[in-house]
């Protein structure tokens, strides 16, 4: 009786999740939008940053104090950021910027709906949500 239960469970997990897509090919255009960061391991995150996910297959954002980029690497979900730089401005939250920033270079998953992105890895969990329409 359990093995059917758990194959029940991985089979209902498995639609839950979004096709996968080569991130160097055609993405879903929702994941093509500048999504904001909303939660960092379950709590609100406590300052600003932004993801976007271009059609060339490389990131952008904005962090607490500078604008980032670099590549991705793996076939969603598997989510790979490689070759993170980012411009040197200084401000008050450049603690905070290393630490999103050693954040997204640990990611190795990003899962979405309409309305949020999830990205995990390293033991963390981020939460970001699309503009509203």
């Amino acid at each position: 009786m359990i093995r059917p239960l758990v194959a029940l469970t991985l089979g209902l997990a498995a639609l839950a999740l979004p096709a996968q897509a080569d991130l160097t090919g055609k993405l879903p255009p929702v994941l093509h939008l500048e999504w904001t960061l909303a939660e960092v391991d379950g709590q609100p995150a406590g300052y600003e940053a932004t993801l976007t996910l271009g059609e060339d297959g490389r990131i952008t954002g904005r962090a607490p104090c500078n604008r980032y980029f670099g590549g991705v690497d793996g076939t969603l979900p598997d989510f790979r950021p490689t070759g993170l730089g980012a411009t040197r401005i200084a401000c008050d939250q450049l603690a905070q910027e290393q630490a999103y920033l050693t954040l997204l270079q640990g990611a190795d998953r990003l899962t979405w709906s309409d309305r949020e992105l999830h990205v995990s890895g390293a033991g963390h969990f981020m939460v970001f949500r699309r503009p509203l329409d």
